[in-house]
């Protein structure tokens, strides 16, 4: 039993996929966080022009 235990905890090959699940994890949320900047920020400038161009005259 002491043997299969140290075998266990010495295993590396499991290590390696926990990081990359990590990684990949953080760079999705990262990548979620910045997509919903953006969309806040552009929205917020398209509704700005919209409102500078409803309120230009045109006269013809």
């Amino acid at each position: 039993m002491y043997t299969y235990l140290k075998n266990f905890l010495g295993e590396e090959t499991g290590a390696v996929t926990i990081d990359w699940v990590i990684l990949t994890a953080a760079m999705a949320s990262f990548g979620i966080s910045v997509a919903t900047i953006i969309t806040t920020v552009s929205r917020d400038s398209a509704d700005g022009v919209g409102e500078r161009l409803a309120n230009v005259e045109v006269n013809p």
